[in-house]
């Protein structure tokens, strides 16, 4: 089978642009599904074609390759991608928890989350019923390795939040190990972070795709 192509790596998706607005900082700033507010930039929303239903948890979890707990340490700058379609968002992420998959937990690793600012199309663009996680924020992801290990979320139910503020150190905005401990504590009781354990055993693989390791793979 040849390599994820950018298709494939967003779960196959074909892009349809349904709605436009803008929003003036001046009048009423658009927002996200994670509340947190888009400021001046225009903001474009994209409902994605999906191949199979991202809403069944047992079938996102045994599409990806990797699913964890994650501290967001940065929220990093927009990347245009070559073949002009959706800007990806880097991030930065403290892996706290590994639920499927070996990431390693011991220093902070990258991820490419579709969506985000075009300098070229002056649009932010985020998928329906998406969102681009904060910085201090707890979430799960449920991720795919790109053929060079490059990790890569995209869509509905990539991320799911699970606590919207975290206490961070302030130096470097990690989190030690005593607040690791009380987050995972904490996470137990949430009913999202259940669906997704849960789904662990009931998983399946609805598209047959190939997959692959990413570079930050623990023991690789």
């Amino acid at each position: 089978m040849k390599a994820i192509t950018r298709e494939k790596r967003s779960m196959v998706m074909t892009i349809i642009i349904i709605s436009i607005f803008s929003m003036a900082l001046s009048g009423c700033g658009g927002t996200d599904t994670s509340g947190e507010a888009q400021g001046s930039k225009n903001t474009t929303t994209i409902a994605g074609c999906y191949i199979y239903n991202v809403r069944d948890m047992n079938a996102r979890v045994g599409d990806s390759d990797y699913v964890f707990v994650a501290n967001v340490v940065k929220k990093g700058d927009s990347e245009e991608t070559p073949d002009g379609g959706i800007p990806y968002t880097n991030y930065e992420l403290q892996v706290l928890e590994n639920i499927k998959g070996n990431l390693t937990m011991n220093e902070t690793i990258p991820l490419k989350k579709e969506g985000g600012y075009s300098e070229t199309d002056h649009f932010n663009f985020i998928y329906e019923d998406d969102f681009l996680p904060e910085e201090g924020q707890l979430c799960i992801f449920l991720t795919c390795a790109g053929e060079d290990g490059t990790l890569y979320a995209s869509g509905e139910n990539s991320n799911i939040l699970l606590n919207d503020t975290v206490e961070q150190d302030a130096s470097n905005k990690t989190l030690n190990q005593t607040q690791q401990k009380q987050q995972l504590d904490s996470i137990k009781k949430n009913t999202k972070y259940q669906k997704v354990v849960d789904a662990l055993d009931t998983q399946f693989d609805p598209t047959g795709r190939e997959h692959f390791k990413s570079q930050y793979e623990e023991n690789l």
